[in-house]
């Protein structure tokens, strides 16, 4: 006995099932090609499933680490929150600019 895999049987057993039914090869093919458009559908479903959530993932975290940041500069600016002295915003201001890439594209521009 020999070991088959796929979804068509072996040519001699469609031969024999045309042999004992005709139009059995014929609805045997369009099983397979039924069955063959649904594997492919499903994944193109958890393909496209999995590229929105990463996108969602992507986009969320952009969104809270933006209002982390905002809202942390904005705290720092208002008059409500003061966690110290003028000092302390203007080297905080200061350190975000050193951090941020814009200065260090200036900086760039500056030596050429």
């Amino acid at each position: 006995m020999v070991a088959r895999g796929g979804p068509l049987p072996d040519p001699d057993l469609i031969a024999g099932y045309e042999k004992a039914m005709p139009g059995a090869a014929e609805r045997i093919f369009k099983m397979a090609e039924i069955e063959q458009h649904e594997r492919h559908l499903m994944t193109y479903r958890e393909h496209r499933a999995k590229t929105l959530t990463t996108l969602l993932g992507q986009v969320s975290a952009f969104v809270m680490g933006m209002s982390g940041i905002t809202g942390g500069m904005y705290l720092l600016e208002s008059e409500t929150f003061s966690p110290g002295n003028q000092g302390f915003r203007l080297r905080f201001n200061r350190a975000i600019w050193m951090a941020s890439p814009i200065h260090w594209s200036v900086e760039r521009l500056r030596d050429l």
